[in-house]
């Protein structure tokens, strides 16, 4: 009847465009090869197209194909936190960390024979289960021993401290953010009722209510009313 019946919100990950913007693809799994994947094609919404149904396409940079996402100054941030917690927890995985060698010396093994042994060791001592029992070695005599060496390595927890701290710095500067309104606390001491009160003012002001003037925006343009939805504010 000319008139917008239905809306529904579709992923994002999920749409692929044109470089004008025009015509829109959906596909739930992009992965596969060339001429293999299943994808429904729309076009742009128009309210005066007579088409059944359309992409309704708002994005904040307009001469890009593809939007930037609020916290796309983070990405790095967010990649370098993800990669510290992957470190440590390899770290645990892995008894180990490589700051060992054990030293065989009796002898250089086959190929096939040092991939057993390696095996073994691994199976044994690695891992965090396992992590603080002791190693035996039976040798022939004192020259042929088992000697384990420390790789000596520079104190990377205080790197790791700081680039943690660094990359969640930017992480809440990218959304405008205090993490203490998020009950992370930080160094300083003490964080009264009216600081928080006033930062939360500040958060909502600079960073709420934008993303919500965007929804609104995107509303009024697809009924094509002005004040189409209205958001409540939150009250503390």
């Amino acid at each position: 009847m000319g008139r917008v019946a239905e809306i529904y919100y579709l992923d994002f990950r999920n749409i692929r465009s044109d470089k004008k913007n025009e015509q829109f693809y959906y596909s739930e799994d992009w992965g596969k090869s060339f001429g293999r994947v299943k994808y429904l094609e729309y076009p742009r919404f128009d309210p005066e197209s007579s088409e059944p149904s359309s992409i309704f396409y708002y994005k904040n940079i307009y001469n890009q194909v593809y939007p930037s996402p609020l916290y796309a100054a983070s990405v790095k941030a967010c990649e370098i936190e993800k990669s510290i917690n992957e470190y440590h927890l390899n770290s645990i995985n892995n008894a180990f960390m490589g700051s060992y060698i054990i030293n065989f010396n009796n002898g250089k093994p086959t190929d096939q024979q040092k991939e057993e042994i390696e095996k073994n060791v691994n199976e044994k001592f690695g891992g965090y289960q396992n992590a603080g029992r002791i190693v035996m070695s039976f040798n022939d005599n004192k020259d042929s021993e088992t000697t384990i060496s420390k790789i000596e390595s520079e104190d990377f927890g205080e790197k790791y401290e700081s680039l943690a701290k660094r990359s969640r710095q930017e992480i809440f500067t990218a959304f405008r953010a205090i993490p203490a309104l998020f009950g992370i606390m930080t160094e300083t001491t003490g964080f009264s009722e009216q600081e928080f009160t006033e930062a939360f003012k500040l958060y909502n002001r600079t960073q709420i209510k934008p993303v919500q003037s965007i929804i609104q925006r995107a509303f009024n343009l697809i009924m094509g009313v002005d004040d189409a939805i209205s958001i409540k504010p939150f009250s503390m």
